[in-house]
């Protein structure tokens, strides 16, 4: 258990690291960036921060690789759910099998004749 706890507190502070590292890089962007440049689309036209409009592109590519990540891990969740189900069902006929095979083992293959012979003492 410490070993996990260890493991995920490494983790976090990788991850932690990782993002402080992004936000600096981010700031050294903006800063260096600071330029206006002009947008047009169709009829609208906007003039904004160079730096801005390349945030806003990165942060709704991250959107959408998100939910695009997370519709597809909710097909993936569904998936597993059916084949541990199906799991369990096939454990519980394993279970059945080896109880019928246990049976076969401690079955008296003796036909009556042999047993009543045996319970007289005779032999073949």
């Amino acid at each position: 258990m410490a070993r996990s706890r260890t493991k995920r507190t490494n983790e976090v502070r990788l991850v932690l690291f990782v993002v402080i590292a992004l936000l600096v890089l981010v700031v050294v962007f903006a800063v260096q960036n600071a330029g206006m440049v002009q947008l047009s689309f169709l009829i609208w036209s906007v003039q904004l921060n160079l730096a801005l409009v390349v945030l806003v592109a990165v942060c709704t590519g991250v959107l959408v690789g998100a939910t695009w990540t997370w519709v597809k891990s909710l097909g993936l969740k569904r998936r597993v759910h059916e084949l541990e189900t199906k799991l369990v069902a096939e454990m519980e006929r394993a279970k059945e099998l080896e109880d019928e095979v246990q049976k076969i083992k401690t079955y008296d293959w003796q036909g009556p004749a042999e047993r009543e012979r045996e319970s007289r003492g005779e032999r073949e």
